[in-house]
């Protein structure tokens, strides 16, 4: 199992990056046709840890569409490349889920799945998921998700304290205040 990092942008009032970490692929094998009922019961299998999980939406390479639940603007996805690879993004934080799993299928073999954090479940992130068992095409993606509430806005920056100089540099303003002041008050 390999660990893709991706850089991502987080719109919170101003543009900050930072770094995701989406675990996978998983291959499970599947063994025939599936529907998003047959693959939720397959990495639910793979990864009890995950919890009851929804479908949220499915991207049909074919059709060049969305289906399920949601579909566009929660999630993006790109065709996939002469390697099998495909861009796929999110973006729950209008919504009451977050995303726990991406499936990605191709034949009636394996299904490659990438598990996303709790952390990283509702804000918008480009992903570049592969098709299973080296194959050059992909069939659909599949995102699942369970109930989640979104993180709370990041809070404000704190006051800003003077640093050591400026406080030395106030405090010898301030004494060559007193300083002229106590000269004009003896004339």
């Amino acid at each position: 199992m390999k660990i893709l990092s991706t850089t991502i942008a987080l719109l919170a009032g101003s543009l900050l990056t930072a770094q995701a970490t989406i675990m996978g692929p998983t291959q499970i094998l599947q063994g025939g046709n599936s529907n998003p009922s047959t693959e939720i019961d397959l990495v639910e299998d793979a990864f009890p840890g995950l919890g009851d999980l929804t479908y949220l939406a499915k991207y049909d390479y074919d059709d060049a569409a969305f289906e399920g639940p949601y579909g566009n603007p929660q999630f993006t996805s790109t065709g996939f490349n002469a390697s099998g690879e495909a861009t796929v993004g999110w973006d729950l934080s209008g919504t009451s889920y977050q995303l726990k799993a991406i499936v990605v299928k191709t034949a009636n073999t394996y299904l490659n799945v990438y598990t996303v954090g709790p952390d990283m479940g509702f804000l918008g992130f480009q992903v570049v998921v592969d098709a299973p068992d080296n194959k050059d095409s992909i069939s659909h993606t599949t995102f699942l998700g369970m109930p989640g509430t979104p993180p709370p806005p990041p809070p404000p920056p704190p006051n800003g304290v003077p640093e050591g100089g400026t406080s030395v540099l106030m405090l010898g303003l301030s004494l060559i205040g007193l300083g002229v002041l106590r000269r004009r008050l003896r004339k």
